[in-house]
């Protein structure tokens, strides 16, 4: 049984967007990094 909400996810689900979420912010950082290196 499952008495919190939060806990009711399943890991798989939850680390998988964690990382997803991770790497989208990494890459459009990246990204702006690289365009901000370029004009300098």
């Amino acid at each position: 049984s499952c008495m919190q909400k939060s806990s009711c996810t399943p890991n798989i689900v939850k680390n998988s967007l964690e990382m997803l979420i991770y790497f989208h912010v990494n890459s459009a950082f990246s990204l702006v990094f690289a365009s901000l290196w370029d004009t300098t």
